[in-house]
């Protein structure tokens, strides 16, 4: 049974079941069960998107850039990023050395993974929601007090961080037009911090963000701030050529935003 397992036994069902859209009922159940277990004991974000994300998506990146430029999931209460190896020096990342993993809240698993697929949905709904019909409740005004202090707190806690967010939620309504990506041009007029396209090349260069071609280090690939795109022109002489640019997503927008202030840059007018 599954709640004679301790903590770290959930953990090894979760990895070692290998899910895809081809994954059975009883293995979805089996990891919904661990995930439940997991949430029940205190534990705000038991999913790894590595986990889920094949379940509806065909490539990570893919999941990754849905979950972190939707604005409905919020960083810190629906998901929570972790950089592996946090600890290496920025300057000497390369390749995939620097990773990044996604944690999804419950809630977040419900809304961005299963509800998209009808399947999927059918189980979760069976283990989660038949786990909220059976829910016990307090059978003593003490325990009554201690679970109203308990949700309490976990408001208290969400609330906190959605006033944080709010600076960032208020910077991506003012870029709109670039929902999915834009060139590093739009960004400077968007940001409008006194710079143009050159110096912000420069100054992310600078930051060992791009490399000296002006094609992002792979870790801001990784983190989907940057996509690198083929585009393709015609000289007079008919020949035709192979350029790669850079395009920058939302997240990659805010983080530049971000370094830009740190290095003393405001917005035009301030």
């Amino acid at each position: 049974m599954l709640w004679l397992f301790s903590e770290h036994s959930f953990y090894t069902i979760m990895n070692n079941i290998i899910l895809s859209k081809e994954s059975s009922n009883e293995e979805l159940k089996t990891y919904f069960n661990a995930v439940l277990e997991l949430s029940q004991s205190n534990n705000e974000f038991p999913v790894n998107l590595d986990d889920v994300w094949m379940l509806v998506y065909g490539r990570k990146q893919e999941a990754v850039r849905a979950l972190t430029s939707n604005d409905q999931f919020i960083e810190g209460v629906d998901y929570q990023s972790v950089r592996k190896d946090a600890q290496q020096d920025l300057e000497n990342s390369w390749g995939g050395n620097n990773k990044v993993d996604y944690k999804l809240s419950v809630s977040c698993l419900e809304f961005f993974i299963a509800r998209k697929v009808r399947p999927v949905f059918e189980v979760y709904r069976q283990v989660f929601h038949k786990a909220i019909n059976n829910l016990v409740l307090p059978k003593t005004f003490a325990e009554a007090l201690r679970l109203a202090a308990e949700q309490a707190e976990q408001l208290e806690k969400q609330q906190a961080r959605i006033e944080e967010m709010k600076p960032k939620e208020e910077f991506f309504d003012q870029v709109t037009d670039s929902k999915d990506a834009c060139d590093m041009a739009t960004v400077a007029k968007v940001l409008n911090m006194g710079i143009g396209r050159n110096k912000l090349f420069e100054i992310l260069r600078d930051n060992k963000i791009l490399q000296g071609n002006n094609q992002p280090m792979q870790r801001y690939v990784d983190s989907c701030w940057f996509r690198v795109i083929e585009t393709q022109f015609t000289k007079p002489n008919g020949d035709i050529c192979i350029n790669f640019k850079t395009i920058v997503y939302q997240k990659g927008i805010e983080g530049i935003r971000k370094l830009l202030t740190s290095l003393g840059y405001k917005k035009a007018g301030n």
